[in-house]
């Protein structure tokens, strides 16, 4: 299992890093967009032109894994690999202008989260987590902060804030 884990997490960040490029070269410019279930929430041209590619990485370097896209679902047989793939996280921020969005990419092995990347689109930062070898963004590791010092230190902060109601949704 280490040797899949070691080439997917170098596909995984390949892809990221990939989609994260697209992202910041797309943000401000003309895209399309449309409202996805009954949340306020969109889809933009990014989101699938991303997801497409991500997929694509990936099933040429793990045919028999199944992967669910947060735009296109599940495809493959089920089997005990199953990556998830999040394109564009909070498209709405990006639709709205806001720069902060990123690309969610993990891998679960047996229904457990073995391998996760996350590119921030806007800094052009990558993040892994990897099962039992810890977290980094680059070569800094990164620890986790007890909950309970947590509260009020990061407010929400998201389209459906009262601030961003009043904001048009640009479509190109």
């Amino acid at each position: 299992m280490e040797e899949v884990l070691h080439r997917a997490c170098g596909i995984a960040v390949e892809a990221a890093r990939f989609a994260g490029t697209l992202i910041r070269e797309r943000f401000g410019g003309p895209f399309r967009a449309w409202e996805k279930g009954d949340f306020g929430d969109v889809v933009t041209g990014v989101d699938e032109q991303a997801e497409q590619e991500i997929i694509r990485r990936i099933r040429r370097h793990f045919p028999d894994h199944a992967i669910r896209g947060e735009e296109t679902g599940r495809s493959g047989e089920a089997g005990d690999w199953l990556w998830m793939v999040d394109p564009l996280d909070e498209a709405n921020h990006f639709a709205i202008g806001l720069p902060l969005c990123a690309v969610s990419i993990t891998l679960l092995h047996r229904d457990e989260p073995v391998l996760g990347v996350i590119c921030d689109a806007h800094l052009d930062q990558i993040y892994v987590a990897r099962k039992g070898k810890g977290a980094f963004c680059g070569d800094r590791r990164l620890w986790a902060v007890p909950a309970a010092s947590l509260p009020g230190r990061c407010p929400p902060v998201g389209p459906r804030d009262i601030r961003f109601r009043r904001i048009p949704l640009r479509q190109g």
